[in-house]
């Protein structure tokens, strides 16, 4: 596990033209992201910018970009609903896999949604077929919450957080 200083987390820039929207679009697009995805069709730029520029306004989606030693690890992003729950969505950097970095990307993206945030749960959805997002969900702590149109659904509730979060960030 890379030393917490390695990893932060600071909020995506607003600009819908700016370098995050470009790498979270381009991320998006990667085949694999596509094929782990919800929806799994390719986003065209004018699709994605228009996108970006609502959820960068609106104020129940928070979105982050995870750096890993300056480089742009991955997107999160926090959907915010009733009370102080959220769903929460994470895409890696297609450069950047494979290095054991998203389970801790995701540990602290939960603490810092506990903390920062307020929130008492974070939930997410999950293709079946996506073990490898499984396995790291449920070493940070997400519990199984049913299945649902072929997705499977995981809770995380703040005692449940599993991984030692230091929420070491440039928010």
């Amino acid at each position: 596990m890379p030393a917490s200083s390695d990893l932060t987390l600071q909020r995506s820039d607003p600009d819908a033209d700016s370098v995050d929207s470009r790498s979270i679009w381009q991320w998006r697009n990667d085949p694999e992201s596509r094929q782990m995805s919800v929806a799994t069709d390719e986003i065209p730029w004018e699709r994605h910018r228009a996108w970006y520029q609502q959820a960068a306004r609106d104020p129940r989606k928070v979105l982050l970009i995870g750096r890993y030693r300056g480089q742009a690890l991955g997107m999160v992003r926090f959907d915010l609903h009733a009370g102080d729950e959220a769903e929460i969505s994470i895409n890696l950097n297609p450069e950047l896999r494979g290095r054991g970095l998203a389970r801790p990307l995701l540990a602290v993206s939960c603490g810092w949604g506990f903390a920062q945030l307020g929130l008492s749960r974070i939930t997410a959805r999950i293709k079946a077929e996506n073990p490898r997002s499984l396995r790291i969900f449920a070493a940070v702590g997400f519990t199984p919450a049913g299945d649902q149109a072929g997705l499977a659904s995981f809770v995380l509730t703040r005692d449940c957080l599993a991984a030692p979060v230091d929420a070491s960030s440039t928010l």
